[in-house]
């Protein structure tokens, strides 16, 4: 769908904005319901991509989990301190409802096809073990 178009000369030439029909589909119910778009969140701070690709790591890290959120009560750990300069990951997602996540934006586009209140499966690697959790995912604030 267009939404706009940046034109000098006024002649409908020149370069053109658009948003993907899918998404439209998806936020617009959303408006007419809610007047807002509804972000579903467990409750994690996530580590960067850039962090990610750097240090070549095989899913996406949790710095923090928020406590009181879904995820804290369903049992996710984000990364800790240490010692002064070293950091030792906590839990680090790899599949989110049997699908497989490598960036943040893997991750995001997994828990946007649900909906707050949902509950989703999220698969992790914490050192060497594989963990499952059932995680309910809320409405970000």
């Amino acid at each position: 769908m267009n939404t706009a178009i940046y034109s000098p000369s006024g002649a409908s030439a020149g370069i053109g904005f658009a948003i993907p029909v899918n998404t439209v589909k998806d936020v617009v119910p959303q408006l007419i319901a809610y007047g807002r778009i509804l972000h579903p969140i467990i409750g994690v701070e996530l580590a960067s991509d850039s962090w990610i690709q750097r240090y070549r790591i095989d899913g996406v890290p949790i710095v923090h989990v928020y406590p009181g959120l879904p995820a804290a009560e369903a049992g996710l750990t984000g990364a800790r301190r240490v010692s002064r300069r070293e950091v030792e990951l906590g839990d680090i997602i790899t599949h989110v409802d049997g699908v497989r996540v490598r960036n943040r934006d893997d991750y995001l586009s997994a828990l946007e096809k649900r909906k707050p209140g949902d509950t989703v499966t999220i698969r992790t690697r914490r050192e060497e073990e594989e963990l499952s959790f059932e995680v309910r995912l809320i409405e970000s604030q």
